[in-house]
């Protein structure tokens, strides 16, 4: 599997533009974070493990695995592969408008995305070709790093905020797929 950096960048430089050309956005989730407390490379091995139900215990040349590549944490599932950027200020800080909050329609909405300091964008590698598939992954993953520090998860592609209320794995399930349990 081959990173292209040049990719990621340009999926990070998206960040607040308009939604109009929905088709060339990346297919990713954003964890909005209280603080910036990253999942370690043996969290997201286990949680890889817990989420597609197989070990993440090989190296690069397995079929499954997670690896540190730059500043970007790759995991390898399968067919499926997953981009993890960990960054320590507020999702867009620079690229949306400070009312950009206001806009969603729930309190705690608005309470979580102010809140937020720090954030992870999941991406699924060079997706776009089966959303419902794509995403259902993404889910299934994130379902299972979603802890106290998250405050609400970012669906970048649609602009909508789930947040993390007790209700936010149902909700995964609910949008993205069976899978979760």
């Amino acid at each position: 599997m081959k990173l292209s950096f040049k990719r990621a960048f340009d999926a990070i430089r998206r960040l607040g533009r308009s939604a109009e050309n929905k088709a060339d956005d990346p297919v990713s989730l954003v964890l909005l974070l209280r603080e910036p407390r990253f999942s370690t490379l043996d969290q997201l091995r286990s949680a890889g493990e817990r989420a597609f139900g197989i070990p993440f215990n090989g190296g690069k040349e397995s079929q499954h695995f997670v690896m540190q590549a730059a500043v970007f944490i790759i995991m390898k599932a399968g067919p499926n592969a997953l981009s993890f950027l960990n960054y320590t200020k507020p999702y867009g800080a620079t690229d949306f408008p400070p009312e950009f909050a206001t806009a969603f329609p729930k309190a705690n909405q608005r309470e979580a995305w102010t809140a937020h300091k720090a954030w992870t964008a999941v991406d699924y590698v060079k997706g776009g070709k089966n959303l419902k598939v794509e995403y259902g992954v993404l889910a299934a993953l994130c379902a299972e790093v979603i802890d106290t520090p998250c405050l609400a998860l970012y669906e970048p592609r649609e602009q909508t905020l789930i947040p993390n209320d007790g209700s936010l794995r149902q909700e995964l399930k609910r949008r993205w797929g069976s899978r979760l349990t």
